[in-house]
């Protein structure tokens, strides 16, 4: 670790830049033969962050025990994985895909990161605040994750690491700096699986804080039925016509907040305590 001054405005303060390695043996991932894994580890051009069964002739999940100073596999060095090691392609997306970070001290790392999609750092999602032009990314198995900024990603360098703690997602552990607070923060948890489902907008777009949706899949919509019972056939008619988004598929605006059921409020998972547990 060095430390680093710099200079904004008048004010100085003191930045501590992490110097990281970029490989680590894996702290639970042995092979059958009880070797440690090397994660991350690079073969034919393809980064592997957990064991996977690519190239295995019988699709049996491996991984690297021996890795060059660049990370790459060395050739002969690896084994089948144990049962209870992590895989390659669940490592490589993430659960969540908006983080909130608060920097309870300098305010510097504070703000909204998104997946940013496609890019991958030692095979694991990166996030990005576009607005800060900060980076959230796996660093390795000694160091855990990363934040800084974009040369940080080939640097080897961040302004924040987790530290080994924090070895599945960013948010699920406390990370070096405890003033530093990582949560995922899509608006419920069930958002992507929700969405996942969301219908294509064919004959009309939605709203950004909507999503096509059938009538099954939004409590809010069925509530709106119930609602419109009342009324006459054309009322209930022109009322649902302005929700359609997909006729053939029988889909209609459903407000985000409204795949919530009646009994149930929507909240980050770090303010829910039943899900904390």
């Amino acid at each position: 670790m060095k430390m680093i001054f710099k200079r904004m405005g008048q004010m100085t303060y003191l930045s501590m830049i992490v110097m990281l390695h970029t490989t680590s043996q894996a702290k639970d991932c042995r092979t059958i033969a009880d070797k440690a894994c090397v994660f991350p580890f690079r073969h034919e051009q393809q980064t592997y962050a957990g064991c996977t069964d690519q190239s295995d002739p019988d699709g049996r999940l491996w991984c690297s025990t021996e890795v060059t100073s660049g990370g790459e596999h060395v050739v002969g060095q690896w084994g089948h994985c144990a049962e209870d090691c992590p895989t390659a392609r669940e490592r490589r997306e993430s659960s969540c895909g908006v983080l909130e970070a608060i920097d309870q001290d300098e305010d510097t790392a504070s703000g909204i990161y998104l997946v940013d999609q496609g890019n991958y750092h030692h095979g694991r999602s990166v996030f990005v605040n576009t607005e800060k032009d900060l980076f959230i990314f796996w660093l390795n198995e000694l160091s855990g994750w990363g934040l800084g900024h974009e040369l940080a990603l080939s640097s080897g360098e961040s302004l924040y690491s987790s530290g080994p703690n924090v070895e599945g997602e960013p948010w699920l552990g406390v990370w070096n700096k405890s003033k530093l607070k990582i949560f995922c923060a899509e608006d419920f948890l069930f958002t992507r699986s929700a969405l996942a489902m969301s219908i294509l907008q064919v004959d009309k777009t939605c709203l950004s804080s909507e999503s096509c949706q059938t009538r099954e899949n939004c409590p809010a919509l069925e509530n709106l039925f119930q609602k419109l019972e009342g009324r006459t056939r054309n009322e209930a008619l022109q009322v649902l016509k302005s929700k359609v988004c997909n006729k053939k598929e029988k889909g209609l605006c459903c407000e985000d907040k409204g795949i919530c059921k009646d009994q149930y409020s929507c909240k980050k998972s770090i303010d829910c305590p039943e899900v904390e547990e």
